[in-house]
Formats: C-alpha cells, sequence, structure tokens
C-alpha cells in the first residue's frame, strides 16, 4: 500500500488550473501489453488462412486465421482507442462510453478495487450521480496524477479518498 499512499500525496499536492480540456490516453505499459497480444494473434490468423488457402482450401483453418485476426485487430482497437477527458470549457467527463456533466456528480471516490471485468486490485474513481448511475474508472491512463487531481480540485466536498 507504499504506493497508493504516495499516489495519494502527489494527488494532493498537484495543482492545475481548471480551464481547457485535458485528454488522457492509455499508459505505456497497457498499450505494449495490448499491442503484444494483438500483433502476434494478427500474424497467428494471418498464417492460419494462408495455411487453409494453399492446402486445398481447408475452411477449418481458414475460419480459425478470420477469427485470430480478428481478435488481433480487436486488441489493436483498445489500445489506440482509449482516450477520456475532462472539458471544464462544457463541464464534462467524456470517454466513448460515457459523457458525465461535472455539475451531476453526486459523490466521487478513489480507492483501491477490483474494476468491473477485472481480476486484480487497482486505483478506480467510482462516480456516482444525481440520478444514481455509478460509474468506475480506472486509472490505467497516462498522467493519473493529474486526472485524479483535477477532479479533486473541481468536485471538492464531493470526492473522497479512501485509504485502506
Amino acid at each position: 500500500m507504499i504506493f497508493f499512499d504516495d499516489f495519494i500525496k502527489k494527488v494532493e499536492k498537484k495543482d492545475l488550473p481548471l480551464d481547457g480540456k485535458y485528454s488522457f490516453g492509455l499508459e505505456i505499459k497497457k498499450i505494449v501489453v495490448w499491442l503484444g497480444t494483438g500483433i502476434p494473434l494478427m500474424l497467428l490468423g494471418a498464417y492460419q488462412f494462408a495455411l487453409g488457402y494453399t492446402q486445398e482450401m481447408k475452411t477449418g483453418y481458414m475460419i480459425l486465421g478470420v477469427i485470430l485476426f480478428i481478435l488481433g485487430l480487436g486488441h489493436l482497437w483498445l489500445a489506440f482507442s482509449y482516450k477520456i477527458s475532462v472539458d471544464f470549457q462544457t463541464n464534462a467527463l467524456k470517454n466513448k462510453k460515457i459523457d458525465i456533466s461535472l455539475d451531476e456528480i453526486e459523490k466521487c471516490t478513489m480507492s483501491k478495487i477490483v474494476a468491473p471485468g477485472g481480476k486484480k486490485i487497482q486505483t478506480c474513481v467510482e462516480i456516482i450521480t444525481k440520478d444514481k448511475r455509478k460509474v468506475v474508472i480506472p486509472l490505467i491512463m497516462r498522467n493519473k496524477i493529474n486526472f485524479a487531481a483535477l477532479l479533486r480540485k473541481k468536485l471538492v466536498n464531493r470526492f473522497e479518498i479512501i485509504k485502506d
């Protein structure tokens, strides 16, 4: 938990202006992991497809090749499409799945939890809106300290850090 305590201290020290638009992309470590699985899957899929094509059009090889290639493309898509932005001109928190007005946030907590769909504990921001919608954002982006510091500064009393 030493790393989480250091992270909290850095977030509390950080002071950024609340104007303009801040964009946060995926951290380099995650990009490398998704590229490291996506590219080999695509190559394996292309090889299986070519193998099926050259061996008298064996459809089993070709179908497997197409499936592996599509899975590899999915990993590449994940690696390059992740983006979350905090826009203070429109007062919104946006990514491809969510669009939340910062004024509509009732409570925001930062803690170490298991993110939905995940298997390990990581630092996440859990947002509850006034219409009781719950959104969990894992902090897997670059400049996560800036992201948390901006939310903390904007939401003031509605932002809480849970230290376990």
